[in-house]
């Protein structure tokens, strides 16, 4: 609750929304329910004329941990209808809890957002407001007016939704609310779809779907409540173009294709040692986040066994604790992916991971990485600024070149080598941090066409290679 809400009590607050006219009378006196979404939230979908219901419900909600967004203080309108739609469709929004009544169910409105739930594969979780009798499409027939909107409510909400009443207790509601984001398919049918895996005596994984329509898997960290799940095998899921959003929490390897050519897939949440194969996500275009979960709930101990360590080339993996690491175009072409936290553990960034990443740009890279390959970052043309942890002992050819809107990076120190084109073409920058006394070279055309770098390598005793800094005017090198 904000800092007002704290200072007046539920009862008070029920009074107030109780006593009021209508949603106007309620801004700037600290009784509307505060929003939260700095985690897993839930979208309200209600229809104003139930206002009074709705807010004492969440003030409630609230109180019991229950994190919403809803249109506080906005009116309808096209502007209205991109924002609701922008919120539901976010990785974090983990479903909707509509508020049902006469009024609601014959309301456009709410039931765009009943409709873009079921195409961002949402779980909606009605919460009644009026009395149902003898299932929900039979209350939708009796209470809604208009043919159309009767046909399409009828299509959106089955019978096999679990309701909830209004009047039930709020901690009763949030503990479903809680249950409903991590097992939607309790919540949602069409959301969830049986999957074959395979299993080598140690875990499980996912090696296909049966439903290649499927548009949200939120995938158990345990299979037959013992063996943990922890990857999904090549190509399983690759060209699944419904596929919206992907919850695995305990996902540790992620093979090479497994989520190729996703062009509709907009969320990821993996494990935070989360190893990632070739290719894994690369045409993704429309992802936008990949989020590392750091304490999934319920992962079995089995999760971190060296799992098919012969595969990454490994003998000892886990002998310092779990590693991971992005394979080779990971995330190649992922162009609405703008911002990315490596894991803590990654120690090694593939060749052309995030290549042709255009919106990319933010980047955090861990203390304990090791390598970044050739071309990992090339094209990444919305990256600003970067620093690179002195951890990092190899960076490839070509690694940042053409990332026109690079202005600023930081280098580890004791890098021996800035290798041929690193930086070619990056035209903005203007900014590069050196730990001179280990510097030994700096390849052929490492900052070419780099016009605005100011650099000063007067007392370095590294040897530059060929229009390594041709079109640089303001870079000071050795004779």
């Amino acid at each position: 609750m904000g800092e007002s809400n704290r200072r007046i009590s539920f009862l008070e607050a029920k009074d107030a929304i109780e006593q009021s006219r209508c949603i106007q009378d309620l801004l700037g006196i600290g009784v509307m329910p505060e929003m939260d979404i700095s985690d897993d939230y839930f979208f309200i979908s209600y229809s104003h004329a139930d206002y009074k219901k709705v807010y004492v419900d969440l003030i409630g909600l609230a109180k019991e941990g229950v994190a919403f967004w809803y249109d506080r203080g906005m009116t309808p309108g096209k502007d209205w209808e991109e924002t609701a739609e922008h919120y539901l469709s976010k990785f974090r929004c983990r479903g909707v809890l509509l508020y049902l009544s006469e009024t609601s169910l014959n309301s456009k409105a709410v039931l765009k957002e009943i409709e873009n739930a079921n195409l961002y594969g949402k779980p909606v979780i009605p919460v009644m407001l009026v009395k149902v009798e003898n299932g929900l499409s039979s209350t939708i027939r009796n209470l809604v007016d208009s043919e159309e909107i009767k046909k399409r409510l009828l299509s959106a909400l089955p019978d096999s939704l679990i309701y909830l009443d209004v009047d039930s207790s709020f901690k009763s509601k949030a503990e479903k609310f809680e249950l409903a984001k991590d097992n939607a398919s309790l919540f949602a049918y069409q959301l969830y779809t049986d999957f074959n895996t395979s299993n080598d005596g140690v875990a499980y994984t996912l090696m296909s779907v049966n439903d290649s329509e499927v548009v949200k898997l939120n995938l158990p960290t345990l299979v037959e409540d013992f063996w943990p799940l922890v990857g999904v095998e090549k190509a399983a899921l690759a060209n699944f173009s419904h596929l919206r959003q992907v919850n695995g929490p305990a996902l540790r390897y992620i093979f090479e294709f497994a989520f190729y050519n996703c062009t509709a897939l907009k969320g990821v949440c993996l494990h935070e040692f989360a190893y990632i194969g070739r290719y894994a996500f690369a045409n993704c275009s429309s992802l936008e986040e990949v989020i590392f979960e750091k304490n999934p709930k319920d992962t079995s101990d089995y999760a971190f066994v060296p799992y098919r360590d012969s595969l990454f080339n490994r003998s000892s993996a886990y002998d310092d604790g779990p590693v991971c690491e992005i394979g080779d175009f990971a995330f190649y072409a992922c162009m609405g992916l703008s911002d990315f936290v490596c894991p803590s553990r990654c120690t090694r960034i593939g060749k052309m991971a995030f290549n042709l990443c255009s919106s990319l740009s933010r980047i955090a890279l861990p203390d304990g990485l090791k390598r970044i390959e050739e071309g990992a970052f090339m094209t990444c043309e919305s990256l600003r600024k970067l620093v690179i942890p002195d951890s990092v002992e190899y960076i490839g050819p070509e690694a940042f070149s053409n990332c026109f809107s690079l202005e600023s990076i930081v280098l580890p120190k004791g890098l021996k080598e800035i290798p041929e084109s690193c930086f070619y073409q990056c035209s903005n920058l203007r900014e590069v941090i050196i730990d001179l006394e280990s510097l030994e070279k700096v390849g052929d055309s490492a900052f070419e066409n780099c016009r605005g770098l100011i650099l000063d390598l007067s007392s370095s005793k590294a040897s530059v290679g060929k229009d390594a800094f041709r079109n640089c005017k303001n870079v000071v090198v050795s004779d």
